[in-house]
């Protein structure tokens, strides 16, 4: 035999040491995670188990000597009917070192009244049933749960009962915080986390402890008394007022239940197990996700990687992490983490494995999955009607009879109870997600056709070595460092000057971050008035409309490092930079956000400064795309825009329309519009030096500014477009006489 180093110092026999049995999985296997080498032959080869417990039979080795996490693979492993009595004593003393009883099956948990009482369990919709079965399951190796659907179909009760059984597991263990290696004194606690701690005690806490009081087995598990008089201990931690702590339930055995609504309330704790509830509720208007400190995104990976580290000992997640919401939009955190895990968007409904993450497990059900009963009476025909699901090109719409057999099979066809019909006749996006589960709004892409996108590109290079930078307080290099010259500008001998339209005015749009997400820069101008001629009723040329063509100089993405802040400092002495090498600066404009200090220090450089967001209306963007299909926009190729672009939604479900990012882009990426929200403002910004006459005298002319908005508005079909005069129509013959005046930025009048 030879002497190995192992966590138990326990004595490998040689013969243990190559071995060539077939590998086997283990539950919640972490192969990251260092092991001694006993339990290493013990994962690879589950089978050694039998060998170690005849050994010990024998007296050759001494049972004593494993620790928790092998005392565990070998019973983990072992199958009793294969044994004979003395290795069957073996077994029950490895048992017993550890448990104080055996701990239910997943399938004895949920079916025997013994642990959730009789009412509860026989409460349990089938469909529920068989997927709390199989996630509860160790073999199946499943430490998240995403649960969704309809409202009212029970996710939070199911992912109660999902804690309950984890909590029950926990309650056979002789010493727990020992088994965990844990301190004696470390409480391990069950998180309950909704919008709010009144929720948490509300909606989740309520249940818990109802179910706990309904069970036979809880109630002889824990003393009466406790039971019954479970108390709430205030915890300042992490909080300078009462209504900003967390809550706990306090239960016998070290164990806790934490209540809590911000990422602070899981700070400090040894969170084993899990729910997150209305997560797609969380978050809020005035700032992204990635800003938010409490964002569902920071909450979920705050307590996620609690759950799966702080146990790490045992190599194996011993709780589970339950992540509920109501269906809301496409785009909301649980839409974008299903498809994060799986891979894509699903409009169905069901329970499966997640694609990309073997251990995690999504349950997402409409009120007919779960409750057929009432919406098909068994025996009776089946009376439904079929909806088709919209997309971002296709709004959703009840299907006639003669169209339904078109689709096939399609999974954007939902089969629906007749008795529903007026829900979704009605409402039919409401009805979607409340009833069916599925979530699917009047959202659009602002960019229907992608392919559209391909007449902005112009055959020029991107002027800076890279289009997106990273540039802080800490960053020694200047934006302007980043410049490719050659691409940027002309060498004319006795001087450099922009390398195209030298004399057009530009205007600028910044859009700022601090940190998170990106700062977007862009500059351009209008280059070109294209003139739309027509016949007039005596079928004589004139100029119906005109058309700008705007060229963009360039789009920058400078973000800050990590642990860093954007240094506004060094956008200000970009913009210094551009003007002292020729470029003709003539309005620059900034988002809302923390922009009076870069706009002061522009105002002292002498130029001219002001607010403009692009985010309250859709008039911007709408503007934008238009010119982008007449191919009325030019710039070099640049991916990071394109790819903002394509993933734009148009959201015109609520009073006013707005464009905004998904949380995640389809191919996994982060959704951002950093550039385009950039070039944008620069679009927008250079419009209105044509036509907005009492913002820009100098630029603005009236002639030709209403050619310009009567064709914009044709195409928009809007009432009202904000800050933009309209003026009566001048006769064609007239322009001449005022071509001076309408063509402050040396562009050129062509047909």
């Amino acid at each position: 035999m030879t002497q190995l180093q192992t966590q138990s110092n326990l004595i490998l026999p040689d013969y243990l040491e190559e071995s060539h049995i077939p590998l086997q999985s283990l539950p919640f296997l972490l192969p990251e995670i260092e092991s001694s080498e006993v339990e290493e032959v013990l994962r690879k080869n589950p089978e050694i188990a039998y060998r170690f417990v005849e050994k010990c039979a024998k007296g050759e080795l001494n049972w004593n000597q494993f620790t928790p996490v092998e005392r565990g693979l070998i019973l983990a492993s072992t199958v009793e009917a294969k044994l004979n009595p003395d290795e069957l004593n073996v077994i029950n003393a490895l048992k017993s070192v550890d448990w104080l009883r055996d701990p239910p099956s997943a399938e004895e948990f949920v079916n025997d009244p013994k642990y959730l009482g009789a009412e509860m369990s026989a409460a349990i919709y089938p469909p529920w049933r068989k997927d709390l079965i199989y996630v509860l399951d160790p073999k199946n190796e499943i430490h998240e749960w995403i649960l969704s659907g309809g409202i009212g179909v029970g996710k939070t009760r199911i992912a109660i009962i999902s804690q309950l059984y984890k909590l029950c597991v926990l309650t056979c263990l002789r010493n727990i915080p020992a088994y965990f290696g844990l301190d004696s004194a470390t409480s391990i606690s069950f998180g309950l986390f909704s919008l709010s701690l009144e929720k948490a005690d509300a909606a989740i806490s309520e249940d818990f402890k109802k179910i706990i009081s309904m069970s036979p087995y809880f109630k002889n598990v824990f003393p009466l008394k406790k039971t019954r008089a479970i108390r709430s201990v205030l915890n300042n931690q992490g909080s300078t007022s009462k209504n900003q702590s967390e809550y706990e339930v306090v239960l016998p055995q070290g164990l806790k239940i934490l209540m809590g609504s911000k990422v602070q309330h899981a700070l400090s704790f040894a969170v084993v197990s899990a729910i997150l509830d209305e997560m797609n509720f969380r978050g809020k208007r005035t700032v992204t996700p990635e800003e938010d400190d409490d964002s569902s995104e920071k909450l979920y990976s705050q307590v996620r990687y609690r759950i799966t580290s702080r146990f790490e000992r045992l190599k194996y997640v011993p709780g589970i992490l339950c992540v509920i919401s109501s269906k809301k939009t496409s785009s909301d955190f649980l839409e974008s983490h299903i498809a994060k895990l799986d891979g894509r968007l699903s409009q169905k409904t069901g329970s499966w494995v997640a694609q990309n993450d073997p251990h995690a497990f999504i349950s997402t059900y409409s009120q007919w999955d779960v409750k057929p009963d009432k919406y098909w009476q068994e025996g009776e025909p089946k009376k439904s009607f079929y909806v088709f699901i919209g997309s971002s090109q296709n709004s959703s719409r009840i299907l006639k009879p003669e169209e339904v057999a078109d689709f096939g099979n399609s999974p954007s066809v939902l089969e629906v109870p007749e008795s529903t019909r007026h829900h979704f006749e009605y409402e039919i996006n409401a009805a979607l997600r409340e009833l069916a589960g599925i979530s699917s709004t009047p959202q659009h892409l602002l960019f229907e056709d992608p392919s559209r996108l391909k007449l902005m590109w112009d055959d020029r290079k991107s002027p800076f070595q890279e289009d997106n930078i990273y540039l802080g307080l800490k960053t020694h290099r200047s934006v302007s460092s980043y410049i490719n010259s050659e691409e940027m500008y002309y060498d004319a001998g006795f001087s450099i000057v922009p390398k195209y339209h030298p004399s057009m005015l530009r205007v600028m749009h910044i859009d700022l971050s601090k940190s998170g997400d990106a700062t977007g820069i862009a500059m351009g101008g209008v280059s070109v008035i294209k003139e739309m001629v027509g016949n007039n009723l005596l079928g004589q040329k004139i100029v119906q409309a005109y058309s700008p063509e705007y060229f963009i100089d360039f789009a920058l993405s400078i973000r800050a490092p990590q642990g860093d802040q954007v240094d506004y400092e060094k956008i200000q002495q970009f913009i210094n930079y551009l003007r002292a090498t020729g470029f003709r600066i003539g309005y620059i404009t900034f988002d809302r956000f923390q922009s009076v200090g870069p706009m002061q220090m522009l105002i002292k450089d002498g130029f001219r400064v002001d607010n403009l967001s692009v985010d309250t209306t859709d008039i911007p963007h709408v503007m934008f795309r238009d010119a982008v299909i007449k191919g009325n926009v030019k710039m070099y190729r640049h991916k990071q825009l394109e790819r903002e672009c394509i993933n734009l939604i148009h959201d015109y479900s609520r009073a006013r329309a707005k464009v905004d990012h998904p949380r995640m882009n389809p191919d996994g990426t982060i959704g951002r519009k950093d550039v385009s929200d950039a070039v944008v403002g620069v679009v927008a910004n250079a419009h209105a030096t044509l036509t907005d006459m009492k913002k820009h005298p100098d630029t603005a002319n009236a002639d030709i500014a209403n050619k310009i908005i009567s064709s914009l508005y044709n195409k928009m079909a809007t009432p009202d477009f904000p800050g933009y005069t309209v003026v009566p129509t001048t006769e064609a013959g007239q322009l001449a006489e005022h071509e001076d005046l309408m063509n402050p930025f040396n562009f050129n009048l062509r047909g």
